[in-house]
């Protein structure tokens, strides 16, 4: 992963936390949080979008199940995010602004 360590995502990903991605010159977000469906139960869900629309959305008990379901999902150019953490750059937010790059 570029501008950044692989495990430290993955940490990040367990959390829900909100994360931007730059594949191949596209920004995705990813974000997690929990819902409240009609006062019945909490569950997790993690969406990831690129800057058209949802490219994934899951609903799970747990965050870090929500994780797993993302890490499987063939989202970039019809691969998992595994098979392309090489190409991955970690950008601070939807501008996908590289550091040492100008906006």
């Amino acid at each position: 992963m570029v501008h950044g360590d692989f495990s430290e995502f993955l940490v990040h990903l367990d959390q829900g936390d909100e994360l931007w991605v730059k594949f191949r010159g596209v920004v995705f977000f990813i974000q997690g949080w929990t819902a409240d469906i009609g006062g019945a139960h909490q569950h997790a869900v993690m969406e990831c979008y690129d800057p058209r629309e949802t490219v994934f959305h899951v609903e799970k008990p747990t965050m870090p199940e929500c994780a797993k379901e993302l890490l499987k999902a063939p989202l970039f150019d019809g691969k998992p995010l595994g098979e392309v953490e090489q190409e991955l750059r970690w950008v601070d937010d939807e501008t996908g602004i590289e550091p040492g790059e100008s906006p």
